[in-house]
């Protein structure tokens, strides 16, 4: 992930590392303005392999195995961890920051919002179909899904806050 720096000096990198010497993995905060780490999490959990990361100004989110996770961008320090319902879905967009929440859909076909400030959960969404991938157009969360007794995918904006349907 990219992290904006001040007008002057390029941005900073915070990325995956692994710990040869106890074999963990955790993430860290490479500065940009003198190559060197500006910080590093405590070992992630599970394999520690991360299978999605994203950020907003004040947080990064990580998820590992089906554990959500929330660093401080400014030192690292965990902030918060929730567990999800199962593991992240396959495919790309799984994880997203959208005005003020962080939306997952998970392998089993749902959908939870949780406040980026404190993991709480906000609402949740179970999913008919298999549709892959969260979008965002403008201020609405969009997904794929079934109507209920049909098979044909439907579009749906949904409110980020709450997770109600938009309706036209």
């Amino acid at each position: 992930l990219i992290v904006p720096a001040s007008q002057d000096t390029a941005p900073d990198v915070i990325s995956l590392f692994y710990n040869v010497n106890d074999e963990t993995r955790l993430l860290g905060r490479v500065s940009r303005a003198d190559s060197k780490l500006a910080w590093k999490t405590d070992p992630l959990p599970g394999d520690g392999y991360v299978d999605a990361l994203a950020r907003d100004n004040e947080q990064v989110y990580a998820v590992v195995e089906a554990d959500l996770l929330a660093f401080n961008v400014t030192d690292g320090s965990l902030a918060w961890k929730t567990v999800l319902p199962d593991n992240l879905d396959s495919g790309e967009n799984n994880l997203i920051i959208q005005d003020g929440y962080v939306i997952v859909m998970t392998m089993d076909r749902s959908i939870q919002a949780y406040e980026a400030k404190t993991g709480k959960e906000v609402w949740s969404r179970p999913l008919l179909s298999y549709a892959r991938g969260l979008r965002v157009m403008g201020k609405w969360l969009v997904i794929l899904d079934y109507i209920a007794d049909g098979y044909d995918l439907n579009i749906f904006l949904l409110d980020p806050a709450d997770g109600s349907e938009e309706h036209a």
